[in-house]
């Protein structure tokens, strides 16, 4: 306690702490100053415009890739969207799988990167996926774990492969390699995995820039999933190659070949659709079966859709009601939604003067159509 209660020596008793404290505290912000500031920007997506939520920010969903996939085992269908920056953007589903409600909850969607540090000790540290360009995302069980492993297509023609090493419940995306099967193609590549021929293995549909739709039938078993590239049947680059690539199509002059994998006819084999530069599609009936498929070109304007300009199409059962929406991204933010209310026969029968006897109910939709058309005497093109 000061006893001196004289004015002069208080003055100068508190410049002396004054002076102290200063000192004391620029030596601190000094030695903070010269440590790197990080600044943690969380954007705010939703907001309440007129009583109810609303979607109000967001970047650019330019050559949007969609894929709908159950990420968190819930039971519901989640949706990563592949984008003109390189990155992809993750909608969580809140809602049920016949009633959706997709909610986005971020735009930088992120996996895990092995490095080391300056001792040689490994880390695991968050990365955004950044593929450069045009993303297009695609999920499959490559390694029959029972969890889907990520993989992204990209300008630059890679496609990266980012293992799921957690599980069905928590997903944990490790990258592997930014060239999966040193596989590389011309451009914007946009990988789709299914098993095309009924060996319980998945297989690869690859679209390319430059209008291309390549097909690699696996080589491999459902656990160590092979690739080849084109090879010399007397010298293949591994013994267990036995599929040679197949070129599909090739869309040229037109490009940036879009594929999407669909039982479109509901027949129990995959039919393929692919988006086109001009904005249309093409549609390869499967006339053959779920173990030997056979495509051929059924039409090339399927369903007269027409975006404008680049044509990205994705199909999805977002209702429950069995029967595949087709959503189709664009050139532009916007995404094209088609909803497929009911099967082709349920809507001539409305037509009194079309006798459907004459018509093949095992043929493809495209080709019922003009069939029904021709009977109407005007052909849809």
């Amino acid at each position: 306690m000061i006893q001196d209660r004289s004015s002069g020596k208080i003055i100068s008793l508190l410049v002396f702490l004054l002076m102290i404290f200063s000192s004391f505290s620029w030596n601190q912000l000094s030695a903070q100053s010269e440590l790197p500031l990080t600044y943690l920007w969380k954007p705010k997506y939703y907001a309440s415009v007129e009583g109810q939520e609303r979607l109000i920010y967001a970047r650019s969903f330019a050559r949007s890739q969609m894929k709908f996939v159950d990420i968190d085992g819930d039971l519901d269908k989640d949706l990563l969207i592949g984008k003109a920056d390189g990155r992809l953007a993750f909608f969580r589903n809140e809602g049920t799988p016949k009633q959706p409600r997709l909610r986005l909850e971020t735009e930088d969607f992120e996996v895990i990167h092995e490095e080391k540090d300056a001792n040689q000790q490994l880390m695991y540290l968050n990365r955004i996926v950044d593929v450069g360009k045009n993303a297009a995302p695609e999920l499959s069980d490559i390694d029959d774990d029972g969890d889907m492993d990520l993989f992204v297509g990209s300008s630059d023609g890679q496609i990266f492969f980012f293992e799921n090493r957690g599980n069905k419940l928590l997903p944990k995306f490790f990258r592997v390699t930014p060239i999966y099967m040193n596989l590389n193609f011309v451009g914007n590549s946009v990988p789709r995995f299914a098993d095309l021929n009924g060996d319980l293995v998945q297989d690869l549909v690859v679209g390319l820039k430059d209008g291309r739709v390549m097909i690699f039938f696996n080589s491999g078993v459902s656990t160590n999933a092979l690739f080849c590239k084109e090879f010399e049947p007397l010298n293949p680059p591994d013994k267990r190659c036995k599929y040679q690539p197949l070129m599909l199509t090739n869309i040229s002059p037109l490009g940036d070949a879009s594929p999407a994998i669909v039982d479109w006819d509901l027949d129990k084999d995959l039919d393929i659709v692919i988006g086109k530069s001009n904005g249309k599609l093409d549609f390869f009936w499967n006339k053959g079966n779920p173990i030997e498929p056979d495509w051929h070109l059924e039409s090339n304007h399927f369903q007269f859709i027409d975006s404008g300009g680049l044509s990205v199409p994705t199909f999805h059962d977002m209702n429950g009601d069995g029967y595949p929406e087709l959503f189709v991204g664009t050139s532009t933010s916007g995404i094209i939604y088609y909803e497929n209310r009911e099967l082709v026969f349920d809507r001539l029968k409305a037509i009194k003067t079309m006798d459907l006897t004459l018509l093949n109910p095992t043929d493809g939709p495209e080709r019922i159509l003009k069939e029904a058309c021709e009977q109407l005497r005007g052909m849809p093109e």
